[in-house]
């Protein structure tokens, strides 16, 4: 009984909807840092429905019978991991800087919103514009 009460407590008040639409809003206030991908999740990103794709379809059928069994998601990984490996050394070099470049565009447009927020406009006409 103390376990169904520990984790089944629920707020019960007639405005537990207006509290948790507040709670929200509070917590998605700050937009999250963004992160610089891998080399690979990055690869798989921009190359895959055209590089990869027709190889781990091709190859999945394989990869099912195969003792552990693997996700399609984990199979579609290593097949990445594989081609992005056997691409040229320019090719791999190029890659670098458009990752790093589409890092520094996330990072902008995140200083961008964090200074939206520092600043608020001083009317609703304002921030609709």
């Amino acid at each position: 009984m103390a376990w169904y009460h520990t984790f089944n407590k629920k707020v019960n008040s007639g405005n537990s909807v207006d509290i948790e639409k507040a709670f929200n809003e509070m917590t998605e206030a700050l937009p999250s840092v963004p992160k610089i991908m891998r080399t690979d999740q990055f690869y798989s990103k921009k190359y895959f429905p055209t590089r990869v794709k027709s190889i781990v379809d091709a190859e999945w059928p394989l990869a099912m019978n195969n003792v552990p069994k693997v996700s399609r998601i984990v199979h579609s990984n290593n097949v990445t991991h594989r081609v992005y490996t056997n691409e040229s050394e320019s090719f791999k070099q190029r890659l670098e800087i458009e990752r790093q470049e589409a890092h520094l565009k996330a990072m902008a447009e995140y200083e961008k919103k964090l200074e939206g927020l520092q600043n608020p406009p001083d009317s609703a006409e304002a921030f609709h514009k």
